[in-house]
């Protein structure tokens, strides 16, 4: 799911996106990809203040059933709901 809060639209961004949508070819999303940071830097919609590292670590050695990345169920961040309750409800402890 994709969220847009600065309500940025452009038509150059907008291709860019359904392009990397309909392709699973790593290099043409990397291609896309780097129009839309040529667009966003050139316009500058929004300027961030700070970097909000949602980086999260986990202990497999103690619950298992964290997301994979040949089962990503969620997204494995601590401050994104609902991905935390649904993490929750399927994690279990080591026996």
């Amino acid at each position: 799911m994709a969220s847009n809060y600065s309500r940025f639209s452009d038509p150059a961004v907008d291709a860019a996106l359904a392009s990397i949508e309909g392709t699973e070819d790593e290099q043409a999303r990397t291609r896309f990809t780097h129009q839309i940071s040529r667009v966003v830097l050139d316009e500058l919609p929004l300027i961030p203040l700070y970097q909000n590292s949602p980086n999260t670590t986990f202990l497999a050695t103690k619950v298992t059933g964290w997301p994979t990345d040949d089962n990503r169920y969620a997204v494995p961040r601590a401050d994104l709901y609902p991905d935390t309750g649904i993490i929750g409800k399927i994690v279990v402890p080591v026996r």
